[in-house]
């Protein structure tokens, strides 16, 4: 769990995901989304490129799980630009959506390093960019209570476990999920069974 920073706490006290090992997940339901030019971690000072164009960020308010702190909401900012807006990008079309949505729900994780742009200079960070649109999110967080006691029962309770089950098509009437929901469903882990009944 990362601490807030000094930037943090001058951005208005939203502590800043980041990612510092190759492997790290960061994942939440987006709160609002707003545009902004990338300044220069020391000396605060607005970014360009060389064509002299600003390099611009997308600045995410996710809610996420995590906590630091009995005072700690679970709020917390993600910024998004260089490789990780590439692949914030290629999400969206997938999920046949536009733009960040409130509701949607998003998974970063840090796959990996590219390669340096020159000598002296830190290689770059390459993300995997998650997006589930909000109908999708709200059918996935629908079904999945519905479908935890299914996995934690014990034996003997498997025929009162069924019931829940058989609810969920119940519970889904009349929602007919998109592909683009229907992939994203599969990318959080749902079985082709499960998302069957939720499309009927």
């Amino acid at each position: 769990m990362n601490a807030p920073t000094v930037e943090d706490l001058l951005a208005g006290g939203t502590p800043a995901l980041k990612f510092d090992g190759v492997g790290e997940t960061h994942s939440g339901t987006v709160l609002g989304a707003s545009a902004k030019q990338v300044t220069d971690f020391t000396t605060g000072e607005p970014k360009f490129f060389k064509n002299g164009d600003p390099q611009m960020q997308i600045i995410l308010e996710l809610q996420t799980d995590q906590r630091n702190g009995v005072d700690d909401d679970g709020m917390r900012r993600l910024y998004v630009k260089g490789a990780m807006l590439s692949e914030a990008r290629k999400a969206i079309a997938r999920a046949g959506a536009r733009t960040f949505e409130a509701g949607a729900r998003v998974r970063v994780t840090y796959t990996g390093d590219g390669e340096a742009s020159a000598r002296g200079m830190n290689p770059p960070k390459l993300y995997a960019f998650e997006y589930v649109p909000p109908a999708a999110a709200q059918v996935a967080n629908a079904v999945a209570p519905a479908v935890a006691p299914t996995v934690a029962a014990a034996p003997p309770a498997a025929a009162q476990v069924a019931a829940p089950a058989q609810q969920v098509p119940a519970q889904q009437a009349g929602t007919a999920l998109t592909e683009a929901q229907i992939t994203q469903l599969r990318g959080l882990g749902f079985s082709e069974e499960k998302i069957a009944a939720m499309s009927n």
